[in-house]
Order: C-alpha cells, then sequence, then structure tokens
C-alpha cells in the first residue's frame, strides 16, 4: 500500500474525529473514547487493512446495485453456515459470554474502522441504534446461541426462517399497509413454524423452542425499526447495535454465572474467530446496509438460503438428522417468504 504512513496518519485522525463527534454527548459514552483511540494505535496494520474493506461495504468504492447483491450472497451463505459454528464454539465456551464477546469486539472494531462523519451523530440516534442492537443481537442472536445448547444447528436455522415472517406482522403494526397475499403467506408460514415447534427435538427443549421463537421475532421487529428510527450514518449504525447487544449479552451471561472453565479446544477457537470476523463484522455490516437500502422483504431474504445450508452442512459434517415433520415444516415456512417476495415484487 503506498503513502502507508500518510494513510494511517489520516486514518487516526478520522478515528479521533469520529470518536470526538460520537462522545461528545452525554457521559454513557465518554468513557470509551480513550480505549477507541489507544486500541486503534494497537492495532495499526490491521486496521488499515480493515478500513479499506469496510470502506467499501460502505458503498464508497463500488455501485450500490451490485453492492447489495454482493452482501446477499455474502448473508446466504455465511449466515447459513454460523449454526455449525455456534455448535462447535458451545464446545468449550458458554453461550452468552461467547456471543457477547464476539459482538462487542465486532463493534469496537467497527466504530474504529468507521469514516468520520461529517457532522455530530445525534444523541437520539445512537440509543436508537443501541436499543435495535439490543433486539437484534441481544435477544435475536443471544436466543439462537442459548437455544443450540440442546438444539442441532440444522433445527435452529429452519426455526429461524420465520424471521420474514414477522418482518411483515411488524410492519404491518408500525403503519406500514400489508396486501391480503402478504396475510396469507403468515398464515401458511405460521403453520410451518408450528410444525417445526413440533418435532421431537424442540418438544424435548421447550426452552430452546421458546428461545428460537422470541429471537427470531425481536430480529424482524429490529429489522423493521431501523428503517423507522433515525440512524448513525454508515457503519456507525452497525457499530453502535453491536456494542449494545454484546454488552446485553455480557450482563446477561454473568448474571446467569457463566464461567469459561477452561481453555476452549483448538476448533472452538477457530470457530469463534471466524464467527467474530466473517459472521459478525462483516456480515451485520453487510446487513445494516442492505437494511437501509433495499426494501425488508429482500434483506431478509436469507432466509430461504440459510436452512438448506445449515441442513446441508449439519448432516455432512455433524451427523445432526432432521425429521420429515421439520421438513414440512421448512418448505411451508420457504413457500411462505416466496409467496409474500412474489406478490411485492408483482
Amino acid at each position: 500500500m503506498k503513502q502507508g504512513g500518510a494513510d494511517f496518519a489520516i486514518f487516526t485522525v478520522n478515528i479521533r474525529e469520529n470518536a470526538a463527534c460520537t462522545f461528545s454527548h452525554g457521559a454513557p459514552f465518554a468513557a470509551v473514547d480513550k480505549i477507541l483511540v489507544n486500541l486503534a494505535q494497537d492495532l495499526k496494520g490491521g486496521l488499515k487493512r480493515a478500513w479499506q474493506t469496510a470502506r467499501e461495504v460502505d458503498g464508497q468504492t463500488m455501485p450500490k446495485d451490485r453492492l447489495a447483491w454482493v452482501c446477499l450472497g455474502y448473508l446466504y451463505v455465511v449466515w447459513g453456515t454460523s449454526y455449525l459454528a455456534n455448535s462447535y464454539v458451545l464446545q468449550s465456551m458458554p453461550p452468552l459470554l461467547m456471543a457477547g464477546l464476539r459482538f462487542t469486539l465486532a463493534g469496537l472494531i467497527l466504530f474504529m474502522v468507521s469514516p468520520a462523519p461529517s457532522q455530530p451523530v445525534p444523541t437520539l440516534a445512537r440509543w436508537a441504534a443501541s436499543g435495535v442492537g439490543v433486539l437484534l443481537l441481544g435477544v435475536g442472536s443471544g436466543g439462537v446461541v442459548y437455544a443450540q445448547q440442546s438444539v442441532d444447528s440444522s433445527l435452529a436455522a429452519i426455526s429461524v426462517a420465520s424471521v420474514g415472517l414477522w418482518t411483515v406482522v411488524f410492519s404491518r403494526l408500525l403503519g406500514q399497509p400489508v396486501a391480503l397475499r402478504d396475510w396469507q403467506g403468515v398464515a401458511l408460514g405460521l403453520v410451518g413454524v408450528a410444525l417445526v415447534n413440533a418435532d421431537g427435538g424442540l418438544q424435548a427443549s421447550p426452552r430452546g423452542a421458546l428461545a428460537l421463537l422470541l429471537g427470531a421475532a425481536c430480529w424482524g421487529l429490529g429489522s423493521v425499526l431501523m428503517r423507522h428510527l433515525p440512524m448513525p450514518p454508515g457503519l456507525l449504525s452497525g457499530a453502535h447495535q453491536l456494542l449494545a447487544g454484546g454488552i446485553v449479552l455480557l450482563l446477561a451471561g454473568g448474571l446467569r454465572g457463566e464461567r469459561l472453565q477452561a481453555w476452549p479446544s483448538l476448533l472452538s477457537t477457530l470457530a469463534f474467530f471466524y464467527l467474530l470476523i466473517a459472521a459478525s463484522l462483516l456480515a451485520f455490516s453487510a446487513y445494516t446496509y442492505l437494511i437501509r437500502h433495499v426494501k425488508p422483504s429482500l434483506a431478509t431474504s436469507y432466509a430461504y438460503v440459510n436452512p438448506v445450508v445449515a441442513v446441508v452442512l449439519g448432516g455432512q459434517l455433524a451427523d445432526e438428522a432432521v425429521s420429515p415433520q421439520a421438513y414440512l415444516g421448512l418448505g411451508m415456512i420457504l413457500l411462505a417468504l416466496i409467496f409474500i417476495a412474489r406478490g411485492r415484487s408483482s
């Protein structure tokens, strides 16, 4: 990279300006300023490369239409593999502390690589993004990780496929017109959700089933709210959400008495860093971009593909078995999502 010293000097100024703009209003955020600047100095080499990637994801070096499809394809694959990665991490790490740690680290990195905003970020936008982050990550992703202590990765992914249905429900509750065809799709999808939740694997774990249902609903609500609330610009929105969700999960894990009993295995460690970089830092940045630039039904269309990826990987690599009833439920959920999406495009 040419003029590396000059580039990093500009980058460091951006970080300082961004931290000043972001934390200048309100005491709850002030203490993080010094931490972010110190971390930026320590991570000089890696952050230079991450900054370049982040600016591309933020839409500054790629046409928006092409970027949207790149982001969608990335989510289709990476979030589909995250269920199996979660199961590997849970072999030697506690669920909520693990998820909280990776979201918090990803949020800190996003803060540091985000270009400085041209204007100070309003306090309301910061708190709105934090609240959405609690819904999406604290309850949504946290519920999935908690459930995977007792539910196979394949079955968890099938249950989360109902996110697209919840976005339709909450869109209507927040005043957005919903066509009759959409409600017909929701009804069909809810039958599929009922079939999946009646599967033996979920019946044996009612807490896991409840966590998955609540997580999918909160993810759908957070996705809809993100389009209705004032949010920080660009990557700062994802940074606030990741940090808020991560901190809530760390607190919840501490209250549950979660502790790391021994050093994680090599497999768990590799899976954790895969989730941190690929499934949290990059994937959530892609998702926040999509939810703000395309309609929610398209942004949540990863629900069409993730269960298929998770079922294939779970069967091939973890010997997970999925019952015919769960497959039937998945088929009904996916059919409902296609029904809704085609209705909105016609």
